[in-house]
């Protein structure tokens, strides 16, 4: 990722590749949801068939060590644009977690990103005497393809049917498409494409055509 003769966002991402991820035993990438996604709290890790064995061990690790309620499995889908698809390329153990939902930072998300990292620190040896909280089990999930997503089929409002983490059916009602500019038109109806759980879905209700309106995941087995 970057180039050396690019932006300067460019550069900084070309230093940060060859001058300090090339020194990283282990890499952990925190996040907080984000303006435009309401996220469960859960970690993800890059396991894919093709990766070394001892990689794929050493992902799984990290993540029931990081102990939080949800773990997502992803291919990174070959990018290795993103800090974590980088990482994973070079063959440094890696983990990313989305703790804050919305973007959002309250003393509980925060006290479950330090007792995890903690965990983290401790079962890669960086801290291995620090004290921990116990996490819990985690649940293994993946997000299986283009499927796995549902997008607003043109701009207006969306008037969502569902709620974060229930389980949903392929083919049932994700919600309803208003098209603000043309009152007189019926809702189009928007459905899913994929049975699991709702891992994730859209902020805002004013949408634009071919925004995220919710994320599936399905359950799989521990790797």
């Amino acid at each position: 990722p970057g180039d050396h003769f690019g932006s300067p966002t460019q550069q900084i991402a070309r230093y940060v590749a060859e001058h300090i991820f090339s020194k990283a035993d282990f890499y952990l990438d925190l996040h907080a949801g984000g303006r435009s996604l309401f996220i469960q709290p859960s970690a993800h890790v890059v396991l894919t068939q093709t990766m070394a064995p001892d990689l794929a061990k050493a992902n799984a690790r990290l993540a029931e060590a990081f102990g939080v309620g949800i773990t997502v499995q992803t291919s990174n889908m070959g990018d290795n644009r993103t800090s974590a698809g980088y990482t994973v390329t070079q063959g440094i153990p890696t983990l990313a977690a989305e703790m804050g939902m919305g973007g959002w930072v309250t003393g509980e998300s925060v006290q479950a990103t330090r007792d995890a990292t903690r965990r983290f620190l401790k079962h890669t040896g960086v801290l291995p005497c620090i004290d921990t909280v116990p996490g819990v089990p985690t649940r293994w999930t993946r997000i299986n393809g283009a499927q796995a997503y549902v997008f607003a089929p043109c701009d207006g409002f969306f008037e969502r049917r569902f709620q974060l983490g229930d389980d949903v059916k392929c083919g049932q009602l994700a919600g309803l498409m208003h098209a603000l500019a043309r009152p007189e038109l019926e809702p189009e109806p928007v459905y899913f494409r994929l049975s699991g759980t709702l891992y994730a879905h859209g902020l805002v209700g004013h949408v634009r055509a071919g925004q995220n309106l919710a994320v599936v995941t399905q359950d799989v087995l521990a790797p």
